[in-house]
């Protein structure tokens, strides 16, 4: 506050902004009893903010944070340093979720949900593939144990690079997270569902997204933000929709391209680039 109250003083025309990632962000921070120290300062002193920051830039809803008005932008990804999936035939269907995991990203309820399949004798093959460590990781392993799913959970760990891109290249569809409504967000544009898009790969999410304000876009299955189990034979009928009798080059293509249009950073950062330039003092 200090800093940003004396570059106010000494150039009185400067343009501030402040990007704010998750919002609201007051449960990440509550839930580590190490950070309550810091979110009780941050209670206090982002009451402050408004008098010298500008805009927050926000990926959420909000029109105004700690009575700043935003500027709502998507998260991008720089699609040219993402390697489009390579076509790997299965008669599985290989689901992929890439994250450092915490309770919000709710995949317990996808294994949850592929236990009660097999447990009623469901006979499609599905597999969910789990790639980065995290806290719930213990989780995730119990359920799938306690439904005798282990060899149809697998456990890849932290992939970068060439391992990343194998572990994409035999899925098929790719998996937002399941429960941002346990942290209190309703509405988010994830870093990690650009790059699944820009790789060419369908999404399920279990929180609204921008996709779903978009009518053609057929790649996208949203599922409700509770804890309910997710239902594997809508995720079927998902990937049906999408598969049966297609060309799956096509399909990775037109996800890519759409990417490619709308997810790009040079396009999401649009409007930040002209607030910079064009907005008058």
């Amino acid at each position: 506050i200090n800093y940003l109250k004396k570059v106010k003083s000494k150039i009185p025309k400067c343009k501030i902004l402040l990007e704010i990632p998750t919002y609201p962000y007051d449960y990440e921070f509550k839930k580590s009893f190490l950070n309550a120290p810091l979110y009780y300062k941050d209670r206090y002193y982002r009451k402050s903010l408004s008098k010298y920051v500008d805009r927050i830039v926000t990926y959420s809803l909000d029109e105004e944070i700690f009575g700043i008005p935003t500027i709502k932008i998507s998260n991008g990804v720089d699609t040219k340093l993402i390697k489009k999936k390579k076509l790997i035939i299965s008669n599985e269907i290989n689901i992929i979720a890439v994250a450092t995991f915490e309770v919000w990203h709710g995949y317990d309820r996808f294994i949850e949900g592929m236990g009660r399949y097999y447990k009623n004798k469901g006979d499609r093959e599905i597999k969910l593939h789990i790639v980065g460590d995290g806290d719930v990781i213990s989780d995730y392993k119990r359920i799938a144990e306690n439904y005798n799913i282990s060899d149809k959970v697998i456990f890849h760990g932290y992939k970068t690079g060439e391992d990343l891109d194998n572990v994409y290249d035999k899925c098929q569809i790719a998996l937002d997270a399941m429960g941002r409504h346990r942290s209190g967000v309703y509405y988010n544009s994830s870093l990690k569902s650009k790059e699944y898009a820009a790789k060419g790969l369908p999404i399920i999410s279990g929180v609204e997204t921008e996709l779903d304000k978009v009518d053609d876009f057929d790649y996208y299955l949203r599922v409700p933000a509770n804890e309910e189990p997710i239902d594997m034979n809508e995720v079927i009928q998902f990937y049906n929709k999408i598969y049966k009798d297609k060309d799956p080059n096509s399909i990775i293509s037109d996800i890519r391209r759409y990417a490619e249009e709308n997810f790009d950073i040079t396009k999401c950062m649009r409007p930040v680039i002209d607030f910079i330039k064009y907005e008058k003092d």
